[in-house]
């Protein structure tokens, strides 16, 4: 049995819930939670799809764990209730591993954490594990298990009580530390993605709990743990998405394995060239003005009819 605290996140995709938490019930973690957002008003398909994926994963449960559910009667949106649902979490725990119902972890993923999570319990500079690698075999020179990044991901990824406290949903410190951040980030292709994202947040223009965790690691010199190769898959690129409706050329990435027995890295370094080619990858993202457009007119438009 797993012996770290699992939260896995639900919503209305009954399909993707499914298959993630097989993996789940593959690794039997001792401490489960359960946390799903309320069905959208006026969104019919929510109000049968919301309950039936609560109750295809709850039917799932077939071995002794400490199960604690967290379902929410009314929607929250996805920032509010994805960002309540990890500070519910820690307030139950010190450590643990989180998953969407979208991210599917090869079993390795559970391992890698275990490991992980005890072994930099301690030490507040590391802030997060994740099991996503984007850069994946680029980095094929590797001799340890796994580098440092000031990038983490959140697809598949772990943390502790000591480092989610730090979260701050609303980011009242924006104003304050920005000119800080343009120092910090200087170097970075993708420091005007970044900035303009940070604002976008703190304006509430983006519905999101993620950037603001990226901002908290960043303000905090924080440092993430990236396995040498990818262990998550992001299955959810899908119409029914909140955010990955198209699928971009690495949600072809496959889930790969690592050896229980873990090589540790000699010095705990920011490995630079994956920094570099992670600053790279991000301002490659950057859609063309054209699409952009088209796409705020489509959220728009759904937002209204729904």
């Amino acid at each position: 049995m797993l012996e770290t605290p699992v939260l896995f996140l639900i919503f209305n995709r009954v399909e993707t819930a499914v298959d993630v938490f097989e993996e789940i019930r593959k690794a039997r973690p001792k401490q489960l939670f359960i946390a799903a957002d309320g069905p959208r008003k006026n969104n019919q398909s929510d109000q049968y799809k919301c309950p039936e994926v609560r109750n295809q994963i709850l039917n799932r449960i077939d071995w002794p764990c400490e199960l604690k559910t967290l379902f929410r009667a009314e929607n929250l949106g996805c920032g509010k209730a994805v960002s309540q649902a990890i500070t519910w979490f820690f307030d139950h725990v010190e450590q643990g591993i989180i998953l969407e119902d979208d991210c599917l972890p090869n079993q390795s993923f559970f391992s890698f954490c275990d490991q992980l999570l005890p072994h930099y319990a301690k030490n507040p500079d590391i802030m997060e594990i994740t099991g996503t690698n984007l850069l994946d075999a680029q980095l094929n020179d590797l001799t340890a298990s796994y580098y440092f990044s000031s990038y983490g991901s959140i697809w598949g990824w772990a943390t502790w009580k000591r480092a989610w406290k730090l979260y701050d949903f609303d980011m009242i410190s924006w104003p304050a530390v920005q000119q800080e951040f343009l120092q910090k980030l200087k170097y970075r292709k993708d420091i005007k993605n970044w900035i303009t994202s940070f604002d976008n947040v703190y304006h509430k223009k983006i519905d999101t709990w993620d950037y603001q965790w990226v901002y908290t690691i960043w303000l905090h010199d924080g440092i993430c743990i990236v396995p040498k190769r990818n262990l998550v898959v992001n299955i959810g690129f899908d119409e029914e998405a909140t955010h990955t409706k198209q699928s971009p050329a690495f949600a072809k990435l496959l889930a790969n394995t690592v050896s229980d027995q873990l090589v540790h890295p000699q010095k705990i370094e920011i490995h630079q060239r994956s920094d570099i080619l992670m600053s790279r990858f991000y301002t490659s993202r950057k859609k063309p003005l054209w699409l952009r457009v088209i796409r705020k007119i489509k959220t728009v438009y759904e937002n209204m009819v729904t």
